[in-house]
């Protein structure tokens, strides 16, 4: 729970139930080694011309 409550902000009930049911380190690895993918950055022609 303390784990949760420094990497999360806080948890809800539904991250307790999941992060309880790892162990210590599968918690560790999956809360420092997300699989959200890391967006493109916008493209030269999105930004405003320079002044």
């Amino acid at each position: 729970m303390h784990l949760l409550k420094r990497a999360m902000f806080g948890a809800a009930p539904a991250d307790v139930k999941h992060f309880g049911a790892m162990s210590l380190n599968q918690a560790v690895d999956a809360l420092l080694v997300p699989n959200a993918s890391v967006p493109t950055p916008p493209s030269t022609a999105t930004r405003p011309a320079a002044m």
